[in-house]
């Protein structure tokens, strides 16, 4: 099997500034804006939470993955239009449509 003629795996990307404010939500959302708790629950340092939040570090697709799960596992509202599993709040269907 020739690698090469396989279509390239493509990233799930997401914005920086998407990723900042969504690190910026489940801090303030989901640890009260205590970032050392939040850094505790995703595996990071305080400091480095800091830098990314400041826009000195870019968030990377890993701790992304870890914000949308602790989301998803507690509840907390990203605000960026999708439930805590990631998928969209819109278009919801009511007894009218029906």
């Amino acid at each position: 099997m020739d690698i090469s003629a396989q279509e390239p795996i493509q990233e799930n990307s997401v914005a920086v500034s998407d990723g900042v404010s969504e690190l910026r939500a489940l801090c303030e959302n989901g640890f009260g804006g205590d970032m050392g708790a939040a850094a505790l629950a995703l595996g990071r340092d305080e400091e480095l939470l800091t830098d990314m939040l400041n826009g000195n570090v870019e968030v990377d697709e890993d701790l992304i993955m870890k914000i949308h799960g602790l989301a998803e596992e507690r509840g907390i509202d990203l605000g960026n239009n999708s439930g805590p599993d990631g998928l969209s709040n819109t278009g919801s269907m009511s007894q009218n449509n029906i």
